[in-house]
């Protein structure tokens, strides 16, 4: 209800109350009172109409009032569902914000640790770009060595080129010789051949005759003597020459090539629950120091080694081929020169089977101050300078670098086989540096080939090998 409708009740009530009130008068003026009576009834009625007017005027204001404040209610209800549509949005843009800030924290520490990591290979880079700095310069002061060396070496060669054609024409005159020599012994030959005819018809003459038969067979033995001794001197010359004339490497190399011979390893191990066979290659030779042949490698290519547990191991077999040929060693020795050495002993009618040549150990390997190295795996060849070391008897030294204008550069390696430069074994190359020298070939350690192992056996020889390695001189170790 509206203030302007509580005055108009206000007041007809006010109005209501003065028409019904009742003043001192004279009960003998009620004709008078009633006509008064009379006009403030009509007044009245006027009023109550006018009332009723104002009344029904206000209810209408008040009906279009409560219609507008409906219409402001339901707009404002739709105001505040639109707000809280709008505030669920916002709630949903919040949490969604909130997810990305997480995630972007998530990328932000990712970031953090990768940008860490680049920084740390960075520092890596650099440090390995100073350390590459510093082996530049060094190579590059090695280099300028390299250099020197090889105007050394080609000074070297042009004088061993000197050498070389110097001993070329002595040996076209020792040829000479030699052919005077045997034209000698021919001559000698024939003269012997006519003595001979000499005596068998001396042999029919009569009795009287006898003694000078006799005279003329001591004569024609001492000539026959003489022949001999002539032939056994130009053997010996011709031995004489050829422990003085060093081969070429490349001829050393090529009948390295034609006699190598494939050796293959198997063995049946013990691993993880169950046996397990393996395998290993390598290429050998028959060498002999005038007594037995072996076929010698390195330890490390065969399947075992002083770093391997001997334990697991079942059987060991070996199989020697060439040329389509095979044979199958039953004993694997170690040699007593160095525990490094494995050597496999073969008949020689197997080597005449086999058709491999025999290489002789070296009677003066120290006549050369030069050898010929050859890659076990026949990769790689060359002519290497090896030193004696008063502190390894029994080994020699090779350059751990040759730089040669004929072969190339290369470094020697384990197992690497040395020739000397008459064409005779000279050793194996028990590390990258050291060189055993084979000048026997005593075995000191065997196991059996091609059969389980007993009563600890490998084990026990793996042991023993392990002992000598460890009394080596530090050098070659």
């Amino acid at each position: 209800m509206n203030k302007t409708l509580l005055l108009i009740l206000v007041d007809f009530l006010l109005l209501t109350i003065l028409s019904l009130t009742k003043w001192d008068e004279d009960r003998s003026e009620s004709t008078s009172s009633d006509v008064d009576t009379d006009t403030s009834v009509a007044t009245m009625a006027v009023m109550e109409q006018d009332l009723l007017d104002t009344l029904t005027s206000s209810l209408q204001e008040e009906q279009g009032a409560q219609e507008a404040l409906a219409q402001q209610m339901r707009e404002r209800e739709a105001e505040l569902a639109r707000r809280e549509e709008a505030i669920r949005d916002l709630q949903t843009n919040l949490q969604t914000t909130r997810d990305s800030e997480e995630a972007l924290k998530q990328e932000r520490s990712a970031l953090q640790k990768e940008n860490e990591k680049t920084q740390l290979s960075v520092d890596e880079l650099q440090s390995k770009y100073d350390k590459l700095n510093v082996e530049a310069r060094q190579t590059e002061a090695q280099s300028r060595m390299l250099q020197e060396e090889l105007q050394e070496k080609l000074k070297e060669i042009d004088a061993k080129a000197k050498q070389l054609s110097e001993a070329e024409e002595k040996i076209v005159q020792s040829q000479q010789r030699i052919q005077e020599l045997n034209i000698d012994v021919r001559v000698a030959k024939e003269e012997s051949k006519f003595l001979q005819q000499n005596v068998d018809m001396l042999r029919t003459e009569v009795q009287a005759e006898r003694q000078d038969r006799i005279k003329a067979q001591e004569q024609a033995g001492l000539m026959a003597e003489s022949v001999s001794q002539l032939a056994e001197k130009s053997e010996d010359i011709r031995e004489e020459i050829r422990s003085n004339t060093p081969i070429n490497a490349n001829q050393i190399f090529n009948d390295y090539l034609a006699n190598r011979v494939q050796a293959t390893f198997t063995s049946e191990v013990f691993s993880r629950g169950r046996v397990a066979e393996e395998k290993d290659d390598t290429t050998t030779i028959f060498v002999s120091d005038g007594q037995g042949v072996h076929a010698i490698a390195h330890l490390d290519y065969t399947p075992l080694g002083l770093s391997r547990n001997p334990a697991g191991f079942r059987r060991v077999a070996v199989s020697l081929e060439q040329d389509g040929q095979a044979y199958n060693p039953s004993v694997l020795s170690f040699l007593s020169l160095d525990p490094r050495v494995a050597a496999v002993p073969v008949p020689r009618d197997r080597v005449e089977a086999l058709g491999g040549s025999i290489y002789y150990t070296a009677i003066e390997p120290f006549k050369f101050s030069e050898a010929v190295l050859i890659n076990a795996r026949g990769n790689y060849y060359g002519e290497v300078e090896f030193k004696l070391d008063a502190d390894t008897p029994g080994y020699v030294k090779m350059q751990s670098k040759i730089f040669s204008a004929l072969f190339g550069e290369f470094s020697p390696s384990t197992g690497d086989l040395v020739f000397s430069k008459t064409g005779e074994m000279l050793g194996i190359m028990v590390d990258r540096r050291n060189c055993a020298l084979v000048s026997n070939l005593v075995v000191k350690e065997s196991i059996p080939l091609n059969q389980r192992f007993e009563n600890r056996e490998l084990v026990n020889a793996i042991s023993s090998l392990r002992s000598r390695y460890d009394v080596l001189p530090a050098e070659v170790r």
